[in-house]
Parts: C-alpha cells; sequence; structure tokens
C-alpha cells in the first residue's frame, strides 16, 4: 500500500495539479473523502486484522467473501436497484460461507471404491 500511495503521488504531481484539485474542491468532497480514509481504511482494516487474531487466518479469510455483498447492500441503500444475478451471488456466497464456516454438513461420496485384492 505504500508503494502504491507513492507511485500514485509521484504520478499525481506529474500529470496533474493536486494542490489546485484539493483547494478548489467543494466541502462535500473534502468530507467524502475524510469518510473514505477512515471508515473504509481505517476503520475496516482495524475490524479485519481483530477478526484474524481472534478467528485466526484461515477461519476469517473466508469472511473476506462477503465483500460484494456489503458492497451489493451499499449499491441498495444509494437507490440503485438490484437484479435477479446480483441476489443469486449472496444467496451462493452465504451458502459458501455457512458450508465452510461448518453450520450445515455437504455429505460427500467417493466416486469410486477400488478394494486392493492380491
Amino acid at each position: 500500500m505504500l508503494f502504491g500511495a507513492i507511485t500514485l503521488g509521484l504520478l499525481s504531481v506529474i500529470f496533474e495539479d493536486p494542490l489546485t484539485a484539493i483547494a478548489s474542491a467543494p466541502l462535500n468532497a473534502h468530507l467524502a473523502m475524510a469518510y473514505v480514509v477512515i471508515c473504509s481504511t481505517m476503520i475496516a482494516y482495524l475490524f479485519w486484522f481483530n477478526g484474524i487474531q481472534k478467528l485466526g487466518a484461515g477461519r476469517a479469510s473466508v469472511f473476506f467473501n462477503f465483500v460484494p455483498v456489503f458492497s451489493m447492500i451499499i449499491a441498495l441503500l444509494t437507490g440503485q436497484t438490484l437484479n435477479i444475478w446480483q441476489l443469486l451471488g449472496t444467496v451462493l456466497v452465504m451458502l459458501g460461507v455457512m458450508s465452510s464456516g461448518g453450520f450445515f454438513k455437504i455429505k460427500s461420496t467417493p466416486l469410486m471404491v477400488k478394494h486392493c485384492t492380491k
């Protein structure tokens, strides 16, 4: 993240005039940026690393699959309409997380059993 920030910072200085853009941006743009920095970056990563610490990396990584589900919920809250594919994807993500979390067992049978006899 640090190298990405440095690279993007250098590119913005080369191709844009960032100080003029920041000074001329309206107040709601600054508030939106503050929200993204505080909530989406700092708080989200703190919660994520806290979850990894409490659950372990293997169990916590399963919940990373909820990112598109929460993105869809935020889109819904901002007034966008959902289609059937988004709802179907949400159901599949929920079922996948629940099955990997041990909420229900999926019974699997071996495809072929071969007995060795000599």
